[in-house]
């Protein structure tokens, strides 16, 4: 158990507090799913990056994709995901929903706001070796195992 100590100077009082203290551990690897358009019959090709929030125990996950058209080919005509992104555990049982985080930052090309999702890249509950699930009107098209990606420093 760790302790949160305050130093006592002169003429002050040394604060020892008995409450366990826990920093933050910031999972430094990333999680990392690509997919390439040999292996699926829409010719979509994308890659979807999963990294730990700096300051929260949150994801950040986002994604890039396009087609063998460009990225018109990820949308519908109303400018909405052609297609759905659904994160699956070991048991084929539903984790999340990724659609909103991937798909839509891959029409806006560039995103300013991050989605934050209560996932973990690391440890027990980890979302390395889970499989991402790529659907388009309810059928699946491609699947892929989330891998996890280590920093090189």
């Amino acid at each position: 158990m760790k302790f949160r100590v305050k130093k006592a100077t002169k003429n002050r009082t040394c604060i020892v507090s008995a409450a366990p203290y826990h920093p933050y551990q910031r999972c430094k690897a990333q999680g990392h799913v690509e997919f390439f358009s040999d292996f699926n019959k829409d010719s979509l090709f994308g890659v979807i990056t999963f990294y730990q929030h700096k300051y929260e125990n949150k994801v950040i996950v986002d994604g890039i994709f396009t087609t063998d058209i460009g990225i018109d080919g990820i949308k519908t005509s109303d400018g909405r995901p052609r297609y759905t992104a659904e994160l699956y555990n070991e048991d084929e049982e539903m984790i999340f929903d990724l659609t909103s985080a991937v798909f839509n930052n891959a029409i806006q090309l560039v995103s300013i706001k991050k989605e934050l999702i209560n996932l973990e890249i690391c440890g027990d509950e980890g979302i390395i070796g889970k499989a991402v699930v790529l659907k388009r009107g309810g059928e699946e098209i491609a699947r892929a195992e989330v891998y996890r990606l280590d920093p090189i420093v």
